[in-house]
Protein backbone atom coordinates (compact mmCIF):
# COMPACT_ATOMS: atom_id res chain seq x y z
CA UNK A 1 0.00 0.00 0.00
CA UNK A 2 1.60 3.24 -0.77
CA UNK A 3 0.37 6.39 0.56
CA UNK A 4 -1.06 8.24 -2.43
CA UNK A 5 -3.94 5.53 -2.39
CA UNK A 6 -5.03 6.54 1.39
CA UNK A 7 -7.12 9.67 1.62
CA UNK A 8 -5.39 11.62 5.01
CA UNK A 9 -8.45 13.35 7.01
CA UNK A 10 -8.43 15.27 10.41
CA UNK A 11 -11.88 15.08 12.13
CA UNK A 12 -12.65 18.64 12.72
CA UNK A 13 -16.66 18.21 13.64
CA UNK A 14 -16.91 17.86 17.54
CA UNK A 15 -18.79 20.82 19.73
CA UNK A 16 -16.29 21.24 22.18
CA UNK A 17 -18.95 21.07 25.12
CA UNK A 18 -16.04 19.64 27.56
CA UNK A 19 -13.72 22.44 26.59
CA UNK A 20 -16.14 25.58 26.78
CA UNK A 21 -15.24 27.54 23.43
CA UNK A 22 -13.76 25.87 19.88
CA UNK A 23 -10.94 23.50 21.03
CA UNK A 24 -9.32 23.36 17.60
CA UNK A 25 -8.54 27.17 17.23
CA UNK A 26 -6.88 26.57 20.80
CA UNK A 27 -3.23 28.26 20.63
CA UNK A 28 -0.36 26.10 21.29
CA UNK A 29 2.90 27.34 20.80
CA UNK A 30 1.46 29.81 18.40
CA UNK A 31 -0.47 27.89 16.59
CA UNK A 32 -4.10 26.31 16.25
CA UNK A 33 -4.08 22.87 17.98
CA UNK A 34 -5.64 21.91 14.80
CA UNK A 35 -2.29 22.65 13.16
CA UNK A 36 -0.74 19.99 14.40
CA UNK A 37 -2.71 16.65 13.33
CA UNK A 38 -2.68 18.53 9.89
CA UNK A 39 1.06 18.66 10.14
CA UNK A 40 1.94 15.23 10.93
CA UNK A 41 -0.46 13.64 8.08
CA UNK A 42 1.13 16.55 5.59
CA UNK A 43 4.29 15.11 6.26
CA UNK A 44 3.70 11.64 5.19
CA UNK A 45 1.07 12.59 2.89
CA UNK A 46 1.90 15.99 0.94
CA UNK A 47 -0.31 18.90 0.77
CA UNK A 48 -4.44 17.05 0.55
CA UNK A 49 -5.18 16.51 4.06
CA UNK A 50 -8.97 17.21 4.19
CA UNK A 51 -10.77 18.05 7.58
CA UNK A 52 -14.16 15.67 7.66
CA UNK A 53 -16.98 17.70 9.56
CA UNK A 54 -18.54 21.03 9.74
CA UNK A 55 -15.39 23.24 10.72
CA UNK A 56 -14.84 26.73 12.00
CA UNK A 57 -13.82 28.51 8.63
CA UNK A 58 -10.57 29.48 10.66
CA UNK A 59 -10.02 26.19 11.39
CA UNK A 60 -11.02 24.99 7.31
CA UNK A 61 -8.28 27.56 6.02
CA UNK A 62 -5.75 25.10 7.49
CA UNK A 63 -6.15 22.36 5.56
CA UNK A 64 -6.14 21.82 2.18
CA UNK A 65 -9.83 21.27 1.71
CA UNK A 66 -12.72 20.21 4.10
CA UNK A 67 -15.28 17.26 3.45
CA UNK A 68 -18.51 18.15 4.89
CA UNK A 69 -19.79 15.53 7.18
CA UNK A 70 -22.84 13.40 5.17
CA UNK A 71 -24.30 12.39 8.92
CA UNK A 72 -23.74 15.65 11.14
CA UNK A 73 -24.37 14.61 14.55
CA UNK A 74 -23.00 11.31 14.71
CA UNK A 75 -19.62 11.72 16.26
CA UNK A 76 -16.61 10.67 14.79
CA UNK A 77 -18.22 7.44 13.33
CA UNK A 78 -20.50 10.20 10.91
CA UNK A 79 -17.01 11.60 9.75
CA UNK A 80 -15.13 8.35 8.95
CA UNK A 81 -17.67 6.58 7.06
CA UNK A 82 -17.77 10.22 4.83
CA UNK A 83 -14.08 9.75 4.90
CA UNK A 84 -14.12 6.51 3.34
CA UNK A 85 -17.06 6.77 1.24
CA UNK A 86 -15.33 9.99 -0.43
CA UNK A 87 -12.04 8.08 -0.64
CA UNK A 88 -13.83 5.31 -2.90
CA UNK A 89 -15.05 8.12 -5.16
CA UNK A 90 -11.65 9.17 -5.78
CA UNK A 91 -10.32 5.24 -6.54
CA UNK A 92 -7.81 5.70 -3.36
CA UNK A 93 -7.78 1.88 -2.71
CA UNK A 94 -5.91 2.05 0.66
CA UNK A 95 -8.80 3.73 2.54
CA UNK A 96 -8.70 6.93 4.85
CA UNK A 97 -6.16 7.54 7.17
CA UNK A 98 -8.26 9.64 10.30
CA UNK A 99 -6.98 11.74 12.91
CA UNK A 100 -8.68 13.51 15.23
CA UNK A 101 -8.16 17.01 15.48
CA UNK A 102 -7.65 17.23 18.85
CA UNK A 103 -5.01 14.86 19.10
CA UNK A 104 -2.02 17.88 19.15
CA UNK A 105 1.12 15.05 20.18
CA UNK A 106 -0.09 12.61 17.19
CA UNK A 107 3.02 13.25 15.28
CA UNK A 108 4.35 12.31 11.74
CA UNK A 109 6.32 9.08 13.21
CA UNK A 110 3.09 7.67 15.01
CA UNK A 111 1.38 8.43 11.56
CA UNK A 112 4.07 5.94 9.71
CA UNK A 113 4.27 3.36 12.80
CA UNK A 114 0.55 2.60 12.17
CA UNK A 115 1.48 2.39 8.15
CA UNK A 116 4.10 0.31 8.61
CA UNK A 117 1.59 -1.95 10.29
CA UNK A 118 -1.12 -1.38 8.02
CA UNK A 119 1.39 -2.94 5.02
CA UNK A 120 2.35 -5.86 7.47
CA UNK A 121 -1.35 -6.73 7.59
CA UNK A 122 -3.18 -5.89 4.17
CA UNK A 123 -6.53 -7.67 4.69
CA UNK A 124 -7.57 -5.76 8.26
CA UNK A 125 -10.01 -3.49 7.92
CA UNK A 126 -8.82 -1.37 10.35
CA UNK A 127 -5.20 -0.61 12.11
CA UNK A 128 -5.71 1.74 14.64
CA UNK A 129 -3.18 3.22 17.08
CA UNK A 130 -3.60 1.82 20.60
CA UNK A 131 -3.28 3.11 24.31
CA UNK A 132 -4.78 1.61 27.11
CA UNK A 133 -6.87 0.39 23.93
CA UNK A 134 -7.75 1.36 20.55
CA UNK A 135 -7.99 4.88 19.75
CA UNK A 136 -10.71 4.54 17.04
CA UNK A 137 -10.14 8.10 16.11
CA UNK A 138 -6.15 7.54 15.36
CA UNK A 139 -5.50 4.93 11.99
CA UNK A 140 -6.70 3.69 8.87
CA UNK A 141 -9.89 2.73 7.61
CA UNK A 142 -9.95 0.63 5.14
CA UNK A 143 -12.93 0.12 2.24
CA UNK A 144 -14.02 -3.70 3.68
CA UNK A 145 -14.38 -1.55 7.26
CA UNK A 146 -17.57 0.26 5.58
CA UNK A 147 -20.13 -1.71 5.49
CA UNK A 148 -19.92 -2.40 9.15
CA UNK A 149 -19.58 1.32 9.76
CA UNK A 150 -22.11 2.03 7.72
CA UNK A 151 -24.61 -0.31 9.19
CA UNK A 152 -23.36 0.91 12.78
CA UNK A 153 -24.29 4.61 11.60
CA UNK A 154 -27.70 3.23 10.70
CA UNK A 155 -28.62 1.93 13.27
CA UNK A 156 -27.82 4.51 15.22
CA UNK A 157 -24.90 2.71 17.26
CA UNK A 158 -22.08 5.41 17.45
CA UNK A 159 -19.39 3.60 19.91
CA UNK A 160 -16.57 3.14 17.45
CA UNK A 161 -14.42 0.55 19.81
CA UNK A 162 -17.50 -2.10 18.91
CA UNK A 163 -17.94 -1.82 15.70
CA UNK A 164 -14.36 -3.57 13.77
CA UNK A 165 -15.02 -7.04 14.69
CA UNK A 166 -11.22 -8.64 16.93
CA UNK A 167 -9.90 -10.88 13.85
CA UNK A 168 -10.12 -8.04 11.26
CA UNK A 169 -8.53 -4.98 13.48
CA UNK A 170 -4.72 -4.60 14.36
CA UNK A 171 -3.77 -2.18 17.22
CA UNK A 172 -0.55 -0.05 16.97
CA UNK A 173 1.39 0.77 20.37
CA UNK A 174 1.40 4.53 20.39
CA UNK A 175 3.36 6.83 22.99
CA UNK A 176 1.27 9.07 25.44
CA UNK A 177 1.37 11.99 23.82
CA UNK A 178 0.80 10.72 21.04
CA UNK A 179 -2.66 8.95 22.61
CA UNK A 180 -3.64 12.08 24.26
CA UNK A 181 -6.69 14.02 22.94
CA UNK A 182 -8.01 17.70 24.63
CA UNK A 183 -10.81 17.62 25.96
CA UNK A 184 -10.75 20.44 28.40
CA UNK A 185 -8.48 23.04 28.90
CA UNK A 186 -6.98 20.87 31.61
CA UNK A 187 -5.49 18.68 29.04
CA UNK A 188 -3.84 20.96 26.73
CA UNK A 189 0.32 20.13 26.65
CA UNK A 190 2.69 22.33 28.59
CA UNK A 191 3.96 24.57 25.61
Amino acid sequence: MHESAVLPAVLAGGRSTRFGRDKLMEHLAGAPLVARPIAALRVVFGPRVLLAGTPDPRVAALADGVLPDERPGCGPLGAIVTALRHAGRLGLTGGAFVLAGDMPGFDAPAVRTVLQAAAARPAAWAVLASHDGPLPCAGLYRPAALPTLETALQRGHFRLRDLIPDQHLVLVPVSDAAARNVNTPADLPPT
